[in-house]
């Protein structure tokens, strides 16, 4: 795609939806978010090259924009972001892994899916812990899990499932 082919109406629902994963997990406002999103829309578009999607190097783009806003703006003294940007150097991985993902159970599927969109309040569970170091960890996701219900028995082996899919 070149960039003169490139229309924000087009990636308006990417952008609100980044801004309303950010407003979650971190409480400010979805407006201002937004318009974070917006102008990561128009750097990306200015900065785009065309060796991957440009909905993929937007995604990049407006999660470490909301990202630098949260952190430079809003967040409490004692709370950290620690949240790493997409790799867009090999997009080709990306694929493999989204391909390993659908060879999983669905039970394993589900823990995948609450790894990365971490619920509201699983990320409260995370920032509230008495814990010096409030990092998403096994413990934290086992610990989510089976105050959801989770039978301790389809916990493990679920990590065991992903485990083996990672290797």
């Amino acid at each position: 795609m070149k960039k003169e082919e490139i229309e924000y109406n087009d990636y308006r629902n990417l952008i609100c939806s980044i801004a309303n994963k950010w407003s979650g997990w971190t409480g400010l406002a979805v407006e201002e978010l937004i318009a974070e999103g917006n102008y990561a829309f128009w750097k990306a578009v200015d900065q785009y090259n065309g060796e991957v999607a440009f909905s993929t190097y937007l995604f990049s783009k407006a999660n470490s924009e909301m990202q630098w806003y949260a952190k430079k703006f809003h967040l409490p003294a004692n709370v950290e972001l620690d949240f790493e940007p997409v790799n867009m150097q090999n997009p080709e991985k990306m694929y493999t892994w989204t391909e390993k993902l659908e060879t999983l159970s669905l039970k394993a599927q589900e823990v995948i899916r609450i790894i990365f969109d971490a619920p509201d309040d699983f990320i409260m569970q995370v920032i509230c812990s008495s814990k010096k170091n409030k990092s998403i960890n096994t413990t934290e996701i086992r610990t989510y899990l089976h105050a959801n219900g989770w039978a301790l028995r389809t916990i493990n082996s679920v990590f065991k499932e992903i485990q083996l899919m990672l290797v």
